[in-house]
């Protein structure tokens, strides 16, 4: 049996110290970037909430059980391609999961006679029901998992991370980064599952949406919905993937789902779209279509379905055609003269700088990871750091070379220089404080200075020093100051 909730922000907070280490687990419960996501539904605007629960019987793989009937039972009518029976089996081992989950006490076997005759117009026999029964026996469990799932702003995907043919990126210049940043509410969903016996979750699923209004095209009309459109996501016949994720969402605000096609308008792809594993060619329209599924008031998607133009309905990822470039990171449209590129991938302005800096010295731009700022705030990279940069003796603070200035043998900083520093009063060099003599007559001298000019005289009795020898009186034996020869000559 399944159980399904709605969760909101406060509630997904508490799923995340259990969440295993996951490269956006410090960024996740985000809404998208502004709005919120929804359908349109009568008057009203039915808002999602940002996440759910799912708490399920493991029941049966799906998808063993797919791939078993698929490769080891005999079933396809001898008048249908592999292709065309593949698909039609892949939608009956949907349909009776769909049952199970809904609470049917029906056999698998049974409801798979049933979906079969329907979807071939054959009846099967006892052996061969056996044989099926037998397949849902063999992947079967009786234990729970539970999974949660929310919405974040961000894609979860860069240019060229799915770039090749057959998988499910669209393409270096098939537009669908432009389709889906033309409207705020885009992103990803995500979710983790724990299995039996774990204490963590652990990533599971990813599909991305577009929510908002969306175009339906089809016998040369036009409408608009407001839903949310889920695409590119696999594991079909696990309880998440993107139809199961639909039907969820649909059941829980009381809307409809239902897969469609997807349009492209921008241009031909250089690769094909694959979602839960199937690819998708509209009949009659040579652009680049892909799969999805539409979650929208039911009204809506009754309409749409009146007017089918093929298996799927379709709908239409409008974008505008512009002569340009693509942010590697926010997706945005850039104009050619407005790009900035770094090892051959182009930026808008914003991500640019937010991603790399530029070297004070060197002028190479390299990425923040690898940014040292220096304490008077010079920002130079890893290499110029370690061969043009001096550590202040005293404070720890590291400078840029021009910057310091060197005192008896040491590099100070400014403030170091002004705070532990004096200038002799004889050579008017700085020495460090602790290396310097304060005249009995207030006057600052440098060590060097102390010790090789005679004018700098000391009192042999008290150890002053006088900058003026005349504050001396030699008795012949030795030298004294004023104060000492007067209490020498008192004892006296």
């Amino acid at each position: 049996m399944l159980k399904i909730e709605k969760l909101t922000r406060e509630q997904l907070l508490s799923f995340q110290k259990q969440i295993a280490d996951y490269r956006h687990r410090d960024a996740m419960y985000l809404l998208p970037k502004e709005g919120v996501l929804g359908a349109d539904k009568g008057d009203e605007f039915v808002k999602f909430e940002p996440g759910i629960r799912l708490v399920y019987d493991a029941g049966y793989d799906w998808k063993l059980i797919y791939h078993e009937i698929r490769d080891n039972l005999p079933l396809c009518p001898g008048e249908l391609s592999w292709n065309d029976y593949a698909e039609k089996l892949g939608d009956i081992i949907l349909k009776i999961s769909d049952d199970i989950e809904d609470g049917s006490r029906t056999k698998p076997a049974k409801l798979f006679a049933k979906y079969f005759k329907e979807e071939f117009g054959e009846k099967l026999g006892q052996a061969t029901l056996s044989q099926v029964g037998q397949v849902f026996n063999k992947y079967s469990s009786e234990a729970q998992k539970e999974v949660i799932g929310f919405f974040v702003s961000e894609l979860y995907w860069k240019p060229g991370d799915f770039g090749d043919g057959g998988s499910c990126y669209w393409g270096s210049y098939a537009g669908a980064r432009h389709a889906l940043n033309s409207h705020p509410n885009t992103g990803s969903f995500v979710s983790f599952i724990k299995e039996p016996g774990d204490d963590k979750f652990y990533p599971y699923f990813r599909c991305h949406f577009h929510g908002g209004r969306v175009k339906y095209v089809g016998n040369d009309e036009t409408d608009y919905v407001t839903g949310l459109l889920l695409f590119n996501g696999y594991r079909k016949f696990d309880s998440m993937s993107t139809v199961k994720l639909g039907s969820y969402l649909a059941k829980l605000y009381g809307l409809k789902s239902s897969r469609v096609g997807i349009l492209n308008n921008w241009s031909d792809t250089d690769c094909d779209v694959y979602i839960n594993g199937e690819r998708y060619d509209c009949p009659w329209d040579d652009r680049f279509y892909g799969r999805g599924v539409m979650i929208a008031e039911r009204k809506f998607m009754d309409k749409m379905k009146d007017i089918e133009t093929s298996k799927y309905y379709i709908v239409n990822l409008e974008i505008e055609y512009r002569s340009g470039y693509v942010c590697t990171d926010c997706g945005d449209y850039i104009p050619a003269e407005e790009v900035w590129e770094h090892e051959g991938y182009a930026y808008c302005e914003s991500c640019f700088h937010e991603r790399f800096f530029r070297c004070d010295h060197c002028d190479d731009y390299f990425d923040r990871d690898y940014e040292h700022v220096t304490a008077d705030e010079y920002h130079l990279c890893e290499g110029c750091f370690d061969e043009y940069t001096t550590r202040c003796s005293s404070c720890g603070d590291v400078y840029y070379y021009q910057e310091l200035e060197e005192v008896d043998g040491v590099f100070l900083c400014d403030d170091c220089i002004k705070s532990e520093t004096v200038t002799c009063e004889h050579c008017g060099d700085r020495t460090l404080e602790d290396n310097s003599k304060e005249t009995d007559d207030a006057h600052i001298v440098c060590f060097a200075c102390y010790e090789w000019l005679e004018k700098y005289r000391s009192c042999d009795n008290c150890g002053e020093v006088f900058f003026n020898e005349a504050f001396l009186t030699d008795t012949g034996s030795e030298e004294l100051c004023s104060i000492c020869l007067n209490k020498q000559k008192q004892e006296a």
